[in-house]
């Protein structure tokens, strides 16, 4: 089963029962393919090693290492001492 994110923007694809990869992520407007993608879920099988990036979390930056989740406060270390950021991610 696929499961496809999408917004205005970008389109994303997952593959769960194959991985956490995310498979295919397009650029709506201009239809440009940001991965490089299997030509069939055949190939994903054979080599799920070079298609997809992982779905890591927190992406990119959190603001003084604290968020927070359904009401709760969730804090990570801050390991961008000079932002005051937790830095984590590929995004």
């Amino acid at each position: 089963m696929e499961v496809v994110l999408k917004n205005d923007f970008f389109q994303a694809m997952l593959i769960p029962e194959i991985g956490g990869n995310i498979v295919s992520l397009h650029h709506q407007e201009s239809g440009t393919r940001l991965l490089r993608e299997p030509a069939n879920v055949d190939e994903l099988r054979s080599f799920p090693e070079q298609f997809g990036i992982p779905v890591l979390f927190p992406p990119n930056r959190i603001a003084n290492g604290r968020f927070l989740f359904e009401g709760r406060e969730c804090r990570l270390p801050v390991n961008e001492i000079a932002m005051r950021n937790h830095l984590h991610g590929l995004v």
